[in-house]
């Protein structure tokens, strides 16, 4: 019995060891991730594009180098990720877009990180005043029968939401997207018919409105980071299983002491 226990010991005390290292890993290598993504975005803002293109390639190479996050991230939000940083890495390469354009993919990439790494508050949540306002200006355009200018707020409005709508992709359960995207598909298709009336945009303006505000405000994704929990976890039930082995061998030497006497 005192030998079983003292390999189970050792056993554990191998695997217990790695197992605490590779916990901290997945955690500091989305830090220094994040904190990469963010020199990109002030990088962009700030008009250094070049600089900006360099500190997005580095972003790149340290993602394909930390192997324990692509196989912790899902492939669906590995993609939003890839199509945003080629996204970015195309508008600023480019002599075709504006700074703002910039301005706007840098966010959009900084968002998206954010979003899987975060899994209480991510930033893009920070925009529901933005979308407020936007909703309240479409409707004021609505009801003064302006149809120039609420295609104008319409149009801003797409652009934050198109800004928005891959991280929301992470952190919002793919029914309720779909219900938004289609809801936005139809505002759009009735704004660009000359037929429709002010009524009926109107009740698509609200139905958009109100499946947005379900977005921001429902429960948001919380299994993003399920291996960097198990990475956790595992040292934790070691512990436990160590801690009943070293019981389990000092009452076997209580029994046979008794049993001496």
């Amino acid at each position: 019995m005192k030998g079983f226990v003292y390999c189970g010991m050792t056993l554990l005390f191998i695997l217990l060891i790695p197992a605490t290292g590779l916990a901290k890993e997945p955690e500091e290598a989305w830090d220094k991730l994040s904190d990469l993504s963010d020199q990109v975005f002030q990088l962009t803002e700030s008009g250094h594009y070049p600089a900006a293109a360099d500190a997005l390639h580095r972003f790149e190479e340290q993602w394909e180098d930390y192997s324990e996050l692509t196989k912790m991230t899902p492939d669906n939000h590995e993609r939003i990720l890839k199509s945003s940083i080629g996204k970015l890495e195309q508008y600023l390469d480019s002599l075709d877009f504006d700074k703002e354009e910039k301005q706007e993919a840098a966010t959009e990439f900084r968002l998206v990180v954010n979003a899987l790494t975060d899994d209480s508050t991510p930033m893009w949540m920070q925009f529901h005043d933005d979308m407020n306002s936007h909703f309240e200006r479409m409707t004021k355009a609505l009801k003064a029968d302006g149809s120039s200018q609420f295609q104008y707020e319409l149009n801003q409005f797409m652009n934050d939401y198109d800004m928005l709508y891959p991280s929301m992709l992470i952190d919002v359960d793919q029914s309720s997207m779909r219900k938004v995207q289609q809801a936005v598909q139809d505002l759009a298709t009735q704004s660009d018919q000359l037929s429709a009336n002010s009524q009926s945009q109107s009740q698509s303006l609200k139905t958009l409105e109100n499946r947005v505000q379900t977005a921001f405000e429902m429960p948001h994704s919380s299994n993003k980071n399920l291996h960097s929990f198990q990475w956790t976890a595992l040292p934790i039930g070691g512990l436990i299983i160590l801690t009943l082995l070293y019981v389990a061998w000092r009452k076997y030497q209580g029994e046979k002491s008794y049993s001496i006497y």
